[in-house]
């Protein structure tokens, strides 16, 4: 009888690690992933304050959500300072210039 139970065990440990896929450190969409306006939430203030940036936005690369960064100018001094992802999405830096407010008239 015990070793019906231990099998049986064994067995329903087996599925379970099975059904709970690859550990291999990626991070798919589930609930531990933070939403882009998290990330953007967290993130905003320090990519301001790089010397440059006038503008973060979240827009769409290739279908998927991803942070977009408006500079001034796309010197190499500021894309060294801008990250590639931020919380696991893609950054794409455009080059704008000024961003000045229109007057309502």
């Amino acid at each position: 009888m015990c070793t019906y139970v231990f099998i049986a065990a064994a067995l329903v440990l087996g599925l379970a690690t099975a059904c709970a896929g690859p550990d291999n450190g990626e991070t798919g969409p589930s609930e531990s992933m933070a939403t882009i306006e998290e990330v953007l939430r967290e993130h905003t203030d320090s990519i301001m304050s790089l010397p440059g940036v006038v503008g973060v936005g979240q827009g769409e690369c290739s279908g998927d959500p991803c942070i977009r960064v408006f500079v001034l100018e796309k010197t190499s001094e500021l894309m060294r300072q801008v990250p590639s992802e931020i919380g696991g999405f893609e950054v794409e830096v455009h080059e704008t210039g000024d961003i000045e407010a229109l007057d309502a008239e």
